[in-house]
């Protein structure tokens, strides 16, 4: 909470110091003014919009509060504001800063309404303002983004506060969303657990330059049927959901975290602390981090149900903790690799410390990869680095698995599915039955590769004592 704090105190000493050109708005102005001066500003945001609708300015300024008594008549059905405009040149709604007076601009909802509708077809970005207040049993608490709108939240802009049925902060209903330079989606909540606490998107979702999204209740993101980028040091942190996807919660989409970009702190009282993926293609490449989630249940860093998963680059997925199946990344039904320098290290879990495959997840460690200092704490399952259970396989070609620990195979642990090692090491990893490998039920083939130096022994197998 500190953090945030830090960043939103940061974010909200930056704005417009001194005159701009643009339509200037403030609540102790008038609607017939020329709104083209501080001394001469409009009343209402309806109006500034009419007047850059029309004119050839797209510069929209707003001194101090702004909030349904000051909007008056401007009021939507829904909205305290209603932002609408089909014309090719974005808006820009910035927020003036008087250091003098240490003021910041803000556009502030009501019990009842969302602050912001952005009409279809629009093109809005905002900078320097504050958006909060908004509490409805609607979807977009914050801004609602109507069909084919673009909208990008950018330096010092925060949504923060806000309340709604999906979307606590932001709803995008089929359109582009930019969230970048430092802005800030925080402590928004949802009226439906895993409907969005920060952002719900279908459609285009990114996320860069170092942009933060915190403490939301209800996920940080949802994604639906959509592409997002997760990029340059861009945060999801500190989120929580009921369910699934405590940090992010993508349905048919592609996602891609690089550049620096982290996950890190997020909960899940089900699956994926950090980010789930159903039916979808998800990448984390670079020096992409998925570190320090919790699922009470299944995938403390990441779950993926069905679709494709790919760890490459130097990305890194550490730290998270499971209840019960993949500390790390537990893998239900759906195709993964691991390539490249990944990491999988010092997660947590029941079963499968690194990684949990099951169901028919079919699961890939090649080239450099390591998998090291994950742990299964489960008295009756076992796997430290890897688990394969029941209809699934693992394909190690390459890389090690070292340095894992549980009570029943240190390095992999194997019920009911497939465990083939053609390259790469097991080695150094420690448990109280089969330090490398523990096969319970199902099949290890081992064709190349170096498994030794595990305590106590390098295989234990169940099936042939039976």
């Amino acid at each position: 909470m500190k953090n945030i704090v830090c960043i939103i105190g940061f974010i909200l000493t930056i704005g417009y110091i001194g005159a701009a050109e643009g339509y200037y708005i403030s609540a102790a102005g008038n609607d017939a003014n020329d709104g083209l001066t501080e001394e001469t500003p409009f009343k209402t945001l309806a109006q500034g919009i009419a007047q850059a609708q029309t004119g050839e300015l797209k510069r929209i300024i707003v001194i101090g509060l702004l909030d349904s008594t000051s909007e008056g008549s401007g009021l939507g059905e829904d909205s305290v504001f209603y932002i609408s405009d089909s014309g090719e040149t974005e808006i820009l709604i910035a927020g003036y800063l008087d250091l003098s007076e240490q003021r910041t601009s803000e556009l502030r909802g009501l019990r009842g309404k969302r602050v912001i509708t952005v009409g279809e077809n629009s093109k809005i970005r905002f900078e320097n303002i504050l958006i909060t207040g908004g509490n409805a049993p609607i979807n977009g608490g914050g801004i609602y983004v109507g069909q084919g709108s673009a909208v990008t939240l950018g330096t010092g802009a925060i949504v923060q506060g806000n309340c709604g049925q999906e979307g606590g902060g932001v709803y995008v209903q089929e359109g582009e969303f930019i969230l970048e330079n430092d802005a800030a989606i925080v402590g928004n909540t949802v009226l439906t657990d895993e409907g969005g606490g920060g952002v719900f998107v279908s459609s285009v979702f990114i996320m860069r330059h170092n942009a933060v999204i915190s403490g939301n209740s209800g996920g940080g993101v949802v994604l639906h049927n959509g592409a997002g980028t997760l990029l340059d040091n861009a945060v999801i942190q500190g989120n929580q959901c009921q369910y699934d996807g405590g940090g992010a919660a993508l349905y048919r989409s592609a996602f891609t975290m690089r550049g620096n970009a982290q996950i890190i702190g997020n909960e899940a009282g089900r699956h994926g602390g950090g980010i789930i993926s159903h039916n979808g293609t998800l990448v984390v490449e670079e020096n992409a981090l998925i570190r320090d989630n919790r699922a009470y249940t299944d995938g403390g860093g990441a779950a993926l149900r069905q679709g494709s998963f790919i760890i490459r680059g130097n990305a890194q997925i550490k730290g998270n903790t499971a209840g019960d199946d993949g500390g790390g990344v537990h893998n239900f039904g759906g195709s993964l690799i691991f390539s490249e320098s990944a990491g999988l290290l010092h997660n947590t879990a029941e079963c499968g410390g690194g990684l949990c495959s099951e169901s028919g997840a079919f699961s890939i460690v090649q080239d450099r990869v390591l998998v090291q200092g994950n742990k299964a704490v489960g008295a009756y399952q076992g796997g430290g680095g890897l688990c394969v259970g029941n209809n699934a396989a693992i394909l190690m070609k390459g890389g090690e698995v070292r340095d894992n620990s549980a009570v029943n195979g240190g390095g992999a642990y194997i019920e009911g599915g497939r465990f083939k090692l053609s390259g790469g090491v097991i080695t150094n990893n420690s448990a109280e039955h089969g330090g490398g490998i523990y096969k319970r039920i199902g099949d290890f083939t081992l064709t190349k590769g170096d498994l030794s130096g595990n305590i106590p022994g390098d295989i234990a197998d169940l099936s042939a004592a039976r």
